[in-house]
């Protein structure tokens, strides 16, 4: 009877390795699916290419290359009144900007 339980224990451990290697491992993926959520949503701000932040209203080639040159000057733009900041967006563009853009 021994053996028989011993067995089934085996049996089960193997089972349960084999669906857990079968199973996406959630901090593998949750990133990943919430990362590619932010970007169809929101455009991330410090990392966008000029044609990226040509997207958003308001915004053309020299507000985007101001961006750009803003980030590579003074680092990440981390919220609205930092946006403020870049040559060429007043305060309120920058507060109708801000959920479009992810500061991130």
């Amino acid at each position: 009877m021994r053996r028989f339980w011993g067995a089934c224990a085996a049996a089960l451990c193997a089972l349960l390795v084999v669906l857990a290697l079968e199973m996406p491992a959630p901090w593998r993926t949750a990133p990943r699916q919430a990362y590619q959520a932010v970007r169809e949503d929101k455009i991330p701000v410090n990392t966008a290419s000029a044609a990226d932040l040509q997207l958003l209203p308001g915004i053309g080639e020299k507000r985007a290359q101001a961006i750009i040159e803003y980030r590579r000057e003074h680092g990440a733009i981390s919220d609205p009144q930092d946006l403020a900041l870049v040559d060429g967006i007043s305060d309120e563009m920058a507060q109708e900007l801000a959920p479009m853009l992810c500061f991130s």
